[in-house]
């Protein structure tokens, strides 16, 4: 490929994130609060009062370590977002989503430009296709925060990892200066401290890549064992707060774990076995095709992780379909590896078609998630419209539709909202925030729109 066809090349790939961008914000900013977005809008400190500082923060994520969980980190931000315009966290909720795609980018990127565009398409319509409860993970506020920007923040911190054994050439090449080399090992703390199941799974990840650095080499970076240490530190964090050593955890019973393990086998054979076929026919041709051992092993490591982050749920008290977003993206990044292999291999005419059945398929449920997303989006002016038009009324109570969201790319999908019992949660967080006595959801009535 020439430099005119490079240079194009880059200007493709930046309209490619571009649109990521757009759409992503789009769809964010028709995305309403839903369920704990109202609970974190209050300090957990004293539960009657908003967060508007960060002083509110702190004195709020004490007392979250003791009551809810450790993962201080990404509800923090939870917090800040919230005391902020909703359109700020929409542009940063945008951003987080073209850094995951970029960030992807990095870890498959070959010699080949035209392949490199290729497998950045096919990332964004696997992500969208094979992502369990799409709207939960990358457009809801707290959802968002504690899935797809946690597996953006995993993918950053594991990179360097990755490329000090992957491409045989150290990342932080030079001279670093002080602040970068405290920025980086700070960063690594919070990657440990983000989420249970995904920095236990990262942290695997990353001392595969430091043994396989250490066999090969007889040496491992200073600046690197200096992360991991840091990210352990992380985790260590997050795991020994109170609520996690005393409430986060299911009971030891075999009745328990038995049941548990069903579910970490049929959550991920409901929603990833088509990731996990492709992956068992890709490595197989990658073996058959005599493919460089180190695509291989790195691949085998992510699976690994893959594993590894959902087996953590079989002592967890629940298991929701969005905690597989991290899997998901460990499953996909190696494949979009082999595949970037196999197409400098001999194999350059199956990525294309490849792509465009995807995107193909893609079509369907964009159009029909973008509407359902509309939809719900119409339904919560309709809503507030009722709260707010009470409260000018004087009335201490009021009755709301719930939410009629049918497919996964809604947020409000699956997610406990509005029930008839007003003192049951979220209604009296919801009616909390709004300033109303009460507030009770009713099922949506088929003439609805036509009020």
């Amino acid at each position: 490929m020439n430099l005119t066809d490079r240079v194009k090349a880059k200007y493709v790939y930046a309209f490619i994130l571009c649109c990521v961008f757009m759409i992503m914000f789009v769809l964010s900013s028709l995305t309403p609060l839903l369920a704990d977005d109202y609970s974190y809008s209050f300090s957990y400190a004293d539960r009657s009062k908003r967060i508007s500082n960060l002083r509110d923060v702190f004195e709020s994520m004490a007392a979250h370590r003791y009551a809810m969980n450790g993962r201080v980190v990404s509800h923090s931000l939870a917090h800040i977002f919230l005391m902020l315009p909703k359109p700020v966290f929409n542009v940063f909720n945008a951003l987080n989503a073209t850094l995951l795609i970029m960030f992807m980018h990095k870890y498959y990127c070959g010699r080949s430009s035209r392949n490199n565009i290729l497998l950045t398409m096919l990332s964004v319509a696997m992500i969208w296709h094979f992502m369990p409860n799409f709207g939960q993970v990358f457009l809801w506020l707290d959802g968002s925060l504690n899935y797809s920007w946690c597996a953006t923040v995993i993918l950053a911190f594991l990179y360097p990892f990755f490329s000090e054994y992957f491409r045989k050439e150290p990342i932080f090449s030079g001279k670093l200066e002080k602040a970068e080399i405290t920025a980086f090992i700070l960063f690594s703390f919070v990657a440990g401290a983000y989420s249970e199941s995904a920095s236990c799974a990262a942290l695997l990840i990353a001392v595969c890549f430091v043994l396989l650095c250490w066999m090969r080499d007889r040496h491992i970076s200073k600046l690197l064992l200096a992360a991991l240490i840091s990210a352990v530190l992380g985790f260590a964090f997050m795991m020994l707060s109170p609520s996690e050593l005393s409430g986060r955890t299911s009971q030891f019973s075999i009745g328990v774990i038995a049941h548990n393990i069903q579910r970490v086998v049929s959550a991920p054979q409901q929603y990833l076995l088509v990731l996990y076929c492709a992956f068992a026919a890709l490595f197989t041709v990658c073996i058959v095709a005599k493919m460089d051992k180190t695509v291989l092993i790195t691949a085998a490591i992510f699976l690994l992780g893959n594993i590894a982050s959902i087996v953590v749920f079989t002592f967890a008290v629940y298991f929701p379909a969005r905690s597989l977003c991290v899997p998901t993206i460990f499953l996909i990044t190696p494949c979009l590896m082999m595949l970037d292999a196999l197409t400098e291999k001999g194999f350059r005419y199956l990525l294309a078609p490849l792509t465009a059945v995807s995107f193909t398929v893609c079509v369907f449920s964009f159009v029909l998630g973008v509407g359902d997303i509309a939809v719900v989006y119409y339904e919560s002016k309709q809503r507030e419209a009722a709260i707010y038009q009470a409260i000018e009324a004087g009335e201490d109570f009021v009755q709301i539709y719930q939410y009629s969201g049918n497919t996964k790319y809604n947020g409000a999908y699956s997610l406990p909202d509005a029930y008839e019992d007003c003192g049951v949660w979220p209604n009296y967080d919801m009616a909390q925030y709004y300033g109303i006595g009460a507030i009770s959801g009713v099922p949506m009535t088929t003439d609805y729109f036509g009020e």
